[in-house]
């Protein structure tokens, strides 16, 4: 999911890869949302950091859910019962 956006993550952690940063620890809500709407951590806080924790983790959560069904999407898989 954050794979396609390693320049992000390179410009928001001065220069550490993916790799690094997920060997490191990996990343706060906020920092994975900033990665995925391609903002700086700064801007990113802003928008997702004012509110709770457990704001920005859920708000995290939903992207992490539509990611995942649309990789089922793609592949056919997707749960009929779901539909």
């Amino acid at each position: 999911m954050l794979a396609p956006h390693e320049d992000r993550v390179r410009k928001n952690h001065h220069g550490q890869t993916l790799a690094e940063m997920s060997a490191a620890g990996g990343f706060t809500s906020v920092e994975a949302l900033a990665i995925l709407e391609d903002l700086d951590f700064l801007a990113a806080l802003r928008l997702y950091g004012l509110g709770s924790a457990e704001d920005s983790r859920l708000m995290l959560r939903k992207r992490i859910e539509c990611f995942q069904r649309a990789a089922q999407d793609r592949k056919g898989t997707t749960n009929p019962e779901e539909s």
